[in-house]
């Protein structure tokens, strides 16, 4: 969770402190994600709906539906468009599943870590990896106790690919469905 706790573990695996230069956690928080690009598109249509002379304030919406430009109807239908009052309902709704999703701790989908240097990179590669069968069936003794992340955690640990080519979007898919999205 925290990616000052990775990297010391991968510092104490690389066998060198300060050979990690950076640590980026991937979480599972694509609906956190996708409703806060919604509600600030909602929020530009509710600007957008504004009288001029208003100044738009996000922090007090109530007043921002009192006296809006009105959507004329073929909008509604052919674009799609609300008005204000339901764009208000619908940013307060977006709201509530922000909150709600920043009670819970969204798991760990990946882990990107930058060394210093190749050799520290190559060590703890060396250290870490094991086959494909001992992640399968979880088996702790692949490796010794002291390179367990936690103690308890068994790391699936890759050769590095070029940043440009890592599908961030995709991150906490599925193999098939990553295959699925590839193929059609």
């Amino acid at each position: 969770k925290d990616p000052d706790e990775w990297k010391e573990y991968f510092e104490k695996i690389a066998g060198c402190e300060g050979q990690v230069v950076c640590v980026t956690v991937a979480k599972d928080n694509e609906t956190l994600i996708n409703n806060l690009v919604k509600r600030r598109k909602m929020l530009y249509q509710l600007e957008l709906l504004q009288k001029p002379g208003v100044s738009f304030d996000s922090k007090n919406l109530d007043k921002m539906v009192e006296d809006p430009y009105p959507v004329p109807r073929w909008k509604q239908i052919l674009l799609c468009q609300s008005e204000a009052v339901i764009l208000k309902k619908k940013i307060d709704k977006a709201e509530e599943m922000i909150r709600e999703f920043e009670k819970k701790d969204p798991r760990t989908i990946r882990v990107f870590v930058t060394f210093n240097t190749e050799e520290a990179q190559r060590s703890a590669l060396k250290a870490l990896t094991v086959s494909l069968r001992h992640h399968f069936t979880n088996n702790l003794s692949a490796v010794p106790n002291e390179l367990l992340f936690q103690k308890k955690y068994l790391l699936k640990v890759l050769e590095p690919t070029e940043p440009s080519t890592i599908r961030w979007h995709n991150l906490d898919e599925t193999l098939p469905k990553q295959v699925k999205q590839r193929i059609f």
